[in-house]
């Protein structure tokens, strides 16, 4: 993950972000400043939906295999959505949400 624009912190650990509405829009845990995703993060999380989605009946409908919860396509495909939000940490980022208002850090604590 790419460091928040105005502290260069890390703004959101990987848990935080892989909950999933998280990762759209944030507060950067140090200095307050409201973040939303940069385009990385809106084209990983599109994969991933699309990997979940579509690739159960591609693989039906193309390579006639039947996807059940137990076989190994089914973790073949799980794999690779986990790949994908792997990689999509490491690249993506966040930029100042100019529209939101900032926290004031000293009221959360």
């Amino acid at each position: 993950m790419k460091n928040c624009p105005r502290c260069s912190k890390s703004p959101i650990s990987f848990a935080d972000w892989w909950r999933g509405a998280d990762a759209f829009r944030w507060y950067c845990v140090n200095c307050g400043v409201p973040l939303k995703a940069d385009s990385a993060t809106w084209v990983g999380s599109s994969l991933i939906v699309a990997g979940m989605l579509v690739a159960p009946f591609a693989a039906g409908a193309w390579f006639d295999v039947e996807i059940s919860r137990h076989g190994p396509m089914f973790y073949l495909i799980m794999s690779l959505c986990l790949l994908i939000g792997a990689s999509t940490w490491l690249i993506a980022g966040y930029r100042v949400d100019d529209q939101a208002k900032p926290i004031d850090k000293l009221a959360t604590k």
